[in-house]
């Protein structure tokens, strides 16, 4: 092999073991494929390039929990090991130790264990029983030896595993830390926690001493020791180190409209999760984190002196109940849900017990009454909630068939009885409402901060022992915490933008293959179907080449920011001719000139500054919740806790819009032009636009109010990202309700609200006036031949169900089922839209009723 090859190829590995560390699978997986099949063919099965090669592509799989397609990797790597090196090499024992890791990963824990017990026992022959690797090896095994229960057996494990450490690597090293870790939690499992307490203790101060306060290692260092301090009852000595960890081991949010300071905070908290480089000593990477947050800090202090966002997120972190209760309004109670995984402090592993032991719901509920108390209101499990959500879903929208999606209206809903909802709807109300009407007194104003699968209720669409829905007695808002409400009062707003309207995206922008169906069941439906079958992992690093780094690939800024998870090539997202009529008639009516079909692009939408109203009609997108793993309580070394974060994602690449070209790049994985991008807006991507003088973002689209649902920090979605961005108001759907009644419902409700009706009001009253509204006096707008022939935009199906609908009696209600108007719900400010029209607003609703 000349040596211009073997550059190519181990710049090819760094680049994977860059992207591997930068959580980047995605990306990675094609080239590690390609480094693969080139060093086979070119170099032959037996060099090591083809065994790294194998190996690395094998651990990629493993960290995306695509267990069958690592397992004959790490066993060819494996075979090819001890055919070239023999059976009693290092290099074999490190393959050993990966295919055992993927078999305890898979719970074959028969499997894993000789091949844990051959890899230690070749470092103990040829390495040494004092190596480093010996006590890595020592330390799998005792992993393996906890996960079954044989304490007995662990514990010499790891108590030579810790001897060696500290006669080699010293008493004061990280890895000496995370031995420490290891045996106490194996005490803690036992019970012993006075055994326990004073090795915590120990690695506690190394990490705070070598790593600093705000690594990961620390943060789950002062987590363990809180753990034991409850386990003993000692609860505010836990809380009290559950505090530190909080506070030190905290990432500051990306909020700023900056890129340069948005790039450092990424740059800091990547640097810090991956730790040091190849060649990069623990001293270098202390000192160029050091650097950066210096720099961070610079920034974060000048633009706090220039941008009073910044300095109101500086307060917020003290806001305390009080300063939250006076913001509600003389009628107004929060209501903060809370979704949480017990923990059972005093389970003993050793004796049977499980520490976690299923989920709960609490309300946490705070009136406008000075000095009143926080009331705790326990909901019970959530197991049975979110059941009766599902059912509540199913029954209200149609999710377990497509009668709905997709349909410019439905005649399931509009041309018969609507479906009732009782009998959904009560056991779910006596769930989750009930139980806080004591509480909540005669309160009629309700501030709703919902977690879990909370988030995918409306809540206005429960009904009542009287008469209708909550719609009808309470006044309902939603915000992500109660904190928002003082974010809102005290938050300086400036004169916004433009209006931005964005509509009917031509998602097969620039494609070869613009006639592919959509898969049966729906683009959600295949989405999740997909997601469905899939298992993933979080373990498994490859052992990459020790090459030096090298600049990442040569890809736009915006390749790779998408979930790894997104099926490309197996969804595709249906035209919305329904939303062209709705975004042409509101951009007149706002004076915007709408980006609709070909310009609806990621690249112009995100260079907008604070447009003082943004109105997205396009489909929304939502990934299932990635798989949780109960933490281990560890924090480093061989079986890292930091593990169950490998094969996670950041949450905020799991939801998002889809935009002009979003087949083209999910089909054929390219992109048509610059501003193209890849035509998916991630709620990553929300949370860098500026937004910060926005009044109101009005999402009319599929499955936009539904996040990736991370327990104690609600939905970190697109609700989330576009509350970091800087909008006061979030509009958004539930679920896709049909084209007809949305452009009713959005028509109404800017007429209320450029007529200076607040945003809250005007939403409730559209959705009261869509409820109520006969088909007699919607026929001669909504209902005549040209606009029946623009809304089916030549669908002849379309065409066919907008005749039947016009050919109904004039008394009849077509949109009754709260299935068209409780999609709709608002989040953040309910008050007075600032921004007018430079011009009088033209007047689009016709034949609605007045003010009530």
């Amino acid at each position: 092999m000349d040596e211009h090859t073997n550059r190519q190829i181990e710049a090819g590995f760094a680049q994977v073991g860059q992207l591997y560390r930068a959580g980047r699978y995605s990306e990675a997986i094609p080239l590690a494929e390609r480094l693969c099949e080139r060093c086979t063919t070119v170099l032959g099965a037996e060099h090591p390039h083809t065994q790294t090669s194998l190996n690395n592509l094998a651990g990629l799989y493993h960290a995306l929990g695509d267990y069958g397609r690592a397992e004959p990797l790490y066993q060819r790597a494996l075979a090819i090991k001890e055919q070239v090196l023999g059976a009693d090499h290092p290099d074999t024992a490190t393959s050993l130790n990966n295919l055992a890791t993927l078999y305890r990963d898979l719970g074959d824990y028969g499997r894993a264990e000789p091949l844990y017990q051959r890899a230690l026992a070749i470092c103990e022959q040829v390495l040494g029983a004092d190596h480093p690797d010996t006590a890595a090896s020592l330390n799998n095994l005792a992993e393996l030896y906890r996960a079954l229960g044989a304490y007995g057996r662990a514990e010499p494990l790891y108590q030579r595993a810790l001897a060696i450490k500290e006669q080699v690597l010293g008493a004061d090293h990280p890895d000496t830390a995370t031995s420490l870790n290891n045996l106490a939690t194996l005490y803690r499992d036992l019970g012993d926690y006075g055994r326990a307490e004073p090795l915590y203790q120990r690695a506690l101060a190394i990490c705070e001493q070598v790593l600093g306060a705000d690594h990961p290692h620390t943060a789950a260092s002062l987590n363990n020791l809180a753990v034991n301090h409850a386990a003993q009852g000692k609860p505010s000595e836990a809380a009290a180190v559950q505090q530190r960890m909080l506070l030190e081991g905290r990432y500051p949010q990306q909020r700023d409209r900056l890129q340069q300071l948005r790039q450092r905070c990424g740059q800091i908290a990547r640097k810090i999760m991956t730790g040091p480089g190849p060649k990069e000593t623990p001293a270098a990477h202390r000192q160029t984190l050091a650097v950066w947050e210096a720099e961070r800090d610079a920034l974060q202090a000048e633009l706090a002196r220039a941008i009073p966002e910044i300095r109101l997120e500086q307060r917020l972190a003290a806001v305390e109940a009080g300063a939250v209760a006076a913001r509600l309004g003389g009628n107004g109670v929060l209501v903060e849900f809370v979704r949480f995984r017990r923990f059972d402090f005093h389970a003993v592993p050793a004796k049977g017990g499980k520490p976690w032991t299923g989920e709960r719901y609490l309300a946490f509920v705070l009136s406008a009454e000075a000095g009143a108390p926080v009331r705790l209101v326990d909901l019970g499990d959530a197991a049975p909630i979110d059941a009766k959500i599902q059912q509540f879903r199913e029954t209200l929208t149609g999710e377990r068939s497509d009668s709905h999606k997709g349909l410019g209206f439905s005649e399931d809903l509009a041309g018969a009885a609507p479906t009732p909802l009782a009998a959904a709807d009560q056991p779910l109300r006596a769930l989750i409402f009930d139980p806080l009407v004591a509480v909540l007194g005669s309160c009629r104003t309700l501030i709703l901060s919902p977690d879990g699968e909370l988030n995918r209720l409306p809540f206005e669409a429960l009904t009542t022992p009287e008469v209708g829905c909550l719609i009808d007695h309470y006044t309902i808002r939603y915000v992500t915490s109660g904190r928002d409400l003082v974010r809102l009062a005290e938050a300086e707003l400036l004169a916004g933008a433009d209006p931005l309207v964005l509509a009917d995206p031509a998602f097969d922008l620039g494609s070869h293959r613009t006639n592919a169906a959509a898969p049966k069941g729906g683009v959600m439906g295949a989405l999740l179907g997909w997601l469905g079958r899939r298992t993933r992992g979080a373990d498994g690093e490859p052992v990459l080449s020790r090459g030096g780094e090298v600049p990442p690939a040569t890809e736009g800024a915006w390749l790779g920011r998408c979930s790894r998870d997104l099926p490309r090539g197996e969804i595709r997202f249906d035209p919305l001719p329904g939303s062209r009529e709705e975004g042409q008639s509101l951009g007149q009516r706002l004076g915007a000139l709408p980006l609709i079909g070909e310009s609806a692009l990621e690249g112009r939408l995100k260079k907008q500054r604070s447009p003082a109203i943004v109105h997205l009609a396009t489909h929304g997108f939502f990934l299932e919740n990635q798989p949780w793993k109960p933490p281990t309580f560890g924090f480093g070394g061989e079986m890292d806790v930091m593990d169950r974060l490998r094969g996670h994602e950041n949450p905020m690449l799991r939801s998002g819009l889809a935009l002009a070209g979003a087949n083209t790049f999910l089909r054929e994985r390219r992109s048509v032009s610059d501003e193209m991008e890849d035509g998916l807006l991630t709620a990553e991507d929300v949370a860098g636009i500026d937004l910060l003088n926005t009044e109101l973002v009005f999402l009319s689209a599929c499955e936009t109010g539904l996040g990736d649902v991370q327990v104690g920090e609600g939905v970190f979605g697109l609700r989330r990202a576009f509350v970091i961005a800087g909008a006061r108001t979030l509009i958004m759907t539930l679920w896709k309700v049909s084209d007809l009644a949305t452009a009713i419902l959005v028509d109404h409700f800017y007429d209320r609200l450029l007529a200076g009706t607040p945003k809250g009001k005007a939403l409730r009253q559209a959705q009261h006036d869509l409820r109520t509204v006969h088909l007699g006096k919607l026929r001669p707008r909504w209902l005549s031949e040209p606009m029946r022939e623009r809304l089916s935009a030549g669908d002849a199906n379309r065409r066919r169900k907008l005749d039947e609908l016009a050919a109904m009696p004039d008394d009849f209600c077509p949109f009754t089922h709260p299935y068209y108007w409780a999609a709709f719900i608002l989040q953040g400010d309910d008050g007075v839209l600032r921004w007018r029209p430079r011009v009088p607003a033209t007047k689009g609703t016709a034949g609605l009723p007045t003010d009530q």
